[in-house]
C-alpha cells in the first residue's frame, strides 16, 4: 500500500490546513484510514480532513495509517503543518486621561506587523502603524483596539477596556452684587455659579478699567472685594476713574480641568470734596498746607 499523503503547509496561528490521502496498492478496498497527531490523539478517519493545530509556534506532524481488507501490511505516511510568525499587537499612550477635548499620543509596539487598524471607541478609526495623535472630543471613557496583520496575512488584535478617560470641563460663571455702583461704594460681593463636577479651586483677578492692570486677587469661592481698600484715606477710593472694570474667574475641578469667564462691574462718577477748616503752618510736616481734596474735581 502506498498512502500518498498530502497537506504539508505553513499556516497562521488558529488557521486550518487540509490533509488528504490517496492510497494505492494493496489487495482489498475500501481502505481503512486513521489520522493521528504527534501527541497520539486521533484526528479523523476519512480520506480528507480539515485540521486546526493549537500548538503554536511548534510545528505539528500528522500520521496517517492506511490498511486494506486483506493481510497486506499497513502503511504510514506523515504530513507536517508549520506556522508563520504571528503578529503580536502591543500599544500604549503617553497619557490616558485628560480634559476635553483630549489629545492622546499613541505608540505602536507591535511586532511582525505590516498593517494596522485602530478603533478608539468614539466612532473613529486610524490605519497608522507609526506613532500618532488622536483627539477625543467629548468626555467619557473609551475602549481602544488595535488590529494588526503580518506579511503572511496573519492577524491578531488587542483591546484595552477602558483605556482613555476624558474628564468634562467645568462651566465658569458668577454674579456681582452690585453689578453697577459708584466710586463711593466700591465694595462688591461675588457669588460663584460655576457648573461642573467637583470644582475645588477658584482664582479671581480684578482689573483696572484699562483691562490690563491687576488691582487685586482672591481665591475664595465667593469673595467680597473692595476696589478702594488699599488707600490710606477711606474716603478716597483706589480707583478714581469711572467705567467698566473687568473681573476674571478661573475655576478648576479635581481632575485639573479649567474654564474661565470675564465680566464687568461698572462704577459711575460722583462729585465729592473734603475742605479742611484749619491748618498749622509751623513747618513740622503736619497740616502745613491748606487745600481741598475730592473726586471729580480739579
Amino acid at each position: 500500500i502506498i498512502p500518498n499523503a498530502l497537506g504539508d503547509a505553513t499556516i497562521c496561528k488558529a488557521g486550518t490546513a487540509q490533509l488528504s490521502v490517496s492510497p494505492t496498492g494493496g489487495k482489498g478496498i475500501p481502505y481503512s484510514i486513521i489520522w493521528v497527531d504527534k501527541f497520539g490523539i486521533t484526528v479523523d478517519s476519512v480520506v480528507s480532513t480539515l485540521v486546526s493545530p493549537t500548538n503554536y509556534p511548534d510545528s505539528m506532524n500528522y500520521f496517517v495509517t492506511v490498511k486494506d481488507q486483506c493481510e497486506t501490511p499497513m502503511a504510514i505516511d506523515t504530513v507536517t503543518v508549520k506556522f508563520h510568525p504571528n503578529p503580536v499587537p502591543a500599544f500604549g499612550a503617553t497619557d490616558t486621561s485628560g480634559c476635553e477635548p483630549f489629545s492622546a499620543f499613541f505608540t505602536n509596539n507591535s511586532t511582525n506587523t505590516v498593517s494596522c487598524l485602530w478603533k478608539f471607541g468614539d466612532g473613529k478609526t486610524d490605519t497608522a502603524c507609526a506613532a500618532f495623535t488622536h483627539l477625543f472630543i467629548s468626555s467619557g471613557t473609551y475602549d481602544v483596539s488595535l488590529f494588526v496583520t503580518s506579511q503572511f496575512t496573519c492577524r491578531d488584535s488587542l483591546k484595552k477596556i477602558p483605556y482613555i478617560t476624558v474628564h468634562p470641563l467645568p462651566k465658569a460663571d458668577y454674579t456681582a452684587d452690585p453689578q453697577q455702583s459708584s466710586l463711593l461704594a466700591m465694595l462688591v460681593k461675588f457669588s460663584d455659579f460655576s457648573k461642573g463636577d467637583s470644582v475645588i479651586k477658584w482664582e479671581w483677578t480684578f482689573y483696572d478699567n484699562d483691562t490690563i492692570t491687576i488691582v487685586g486677587k482672591d481665591t475664595a469661592g465667593n469673595p467680597i472685594y473692595d476696589f478702594g481698600k488699599s488707600l490710606s484715606s477711606p474716603n478716597i477710593p483706589q480707583l478714581t476713574d469711572t467705567g467698566y472694570y473687568p473681573v476674571k474667574l478661573v475655576v478648576t475641578t479635581n481632575a485639573g480641568c479649567k474654564d474661565s469667564i470675564k465680566k464687568m462691574v461698572y462704577f459711575e462718577g460722583v462729585y465729592y470734596k473734603q475742605l479742611p477748616n484749619a491748618f498749622t503752618p509751623d513747618g513740622d510736616g503736619l497740616n502745613d498746607v491748606f487745600f481741598p481734596v475730592g473726586i471729580g474735581i480739579n
